[in-house]
């Protein structure tokens, strides 16, 4: 594996077939080992025929969803994170109110991108999302609508950021399974 993995901050899924040829799966725990070395989440799936060729390896449904769950997960990973520090700089802005944080239109489409790609998500982790979670401080929610709305807004997707890197690592574990 090349040395530039170990240089790789975001999230890898390598997919890997039994029967491929090209690079075979006992090459797979090298990469993985490549991939272990660094800041970033690597998540393995294998399926049994594909060869060296993603198009085929795509045709087997539970890779087709992992890259699907995959794909989700590491754009919401990059848009919460943008989301959280764009929040953030609002409450340490000169006016130090949350409610003056005003959604422009750049904002705005953020926020409609990471609501359109948390569907996609596992519905346990939507829910997850919606709940406190362990060590949170409660948010501290007034009559103005539009600031709870924020405030309620901010943790759910800090809740997310926290959640999906986890879902990743667990390889998208189902609540199921």
């Amino acid at each position: 594996p090349p040395e530039a993995c170990s240089e790789l901050v975001v999230p890898v899924l390598l997919v890997w077939a039994t029967n491929d040829d090209v690079c075979p799966i006992e090459d797979r725990e090298g990469w993985e080992d490549a991939l272990d070395d660094r800041e970033g989440i690597t998540t393995t799936k294998v399926c049994d025929e594909g060869g060296h060729q993603f198009d085929v390896m795509m045709d087997h449904a539970h890779i087709a969803e992992a890259v699907r769950c995959f794909t989700v997960s590491a754009l919401l990973i990059a848009d919460l994170e943008e989301d959280l520090e764009r929040r953030e700089s609002a409450e340490t802005g000169d006016e130090h109110d949350l409610g003056n944080y005003e959604l422009d239109i750049v904002t705005k489409k953020s926020t409609d991108r990471i609501h359109r790609l948390t569907d996609e998500l596992p519905e346990y982790l939507k829910q997850a999302a919606d709940h406190s979670h362990v060590g949170e401080e409660k948010p501290l929610l007034n009559g103005n609508e539009k600031k709870n709305a924020i405030l309620t807004e901010t943790l759910r997707n800090r809740r997310l950021s926290q959640d999906i890197p986890q879902f990743l690592a667990g390889g998208f574990i189902q609540a199921s399974e």
